[in-house]
């Protein structure tokens, strides 16, 4: 038995293919870099979807520098103070 579209399901997939077939579809990326950036964007999508459902605001990313000079800081404090 085979599927029909409906008339929504064509229309999305015109939308995201385009008539012609040019456009990639999400499911069948042209390269490894682009399915990367579908995933990405999507989970994005969905953070911003729960945060907003909950109410909390995203924290910040601190960079591996941050996070190093905070290390350094704990075991300088634990070593007794020693080169503030």
């Amino acid at each position: 038995m085979t599927h029909k579209r409906s008339e929504k399901e064509t229309r999305y997939l015109r939308e995201i293919v385009g008539a012609d077939g040019t456009k990639v579809h999400y499911f069948n990326p042209a390269s490894p870099e682009d399915a990367r950036a579908y995933r990405e964007r999507r989970r994005a999508n969905q953070l911003a979807e729960m945060r907003q459902a909950t109410g909390t605001k995203p924290r910040r990313q601190r960079s591996a520098q941050e996070r190093a000079a905070a290390q350094v800081k704990e075991m300088r404090k634990a070593a007794g103070g020693a080169g503030k």
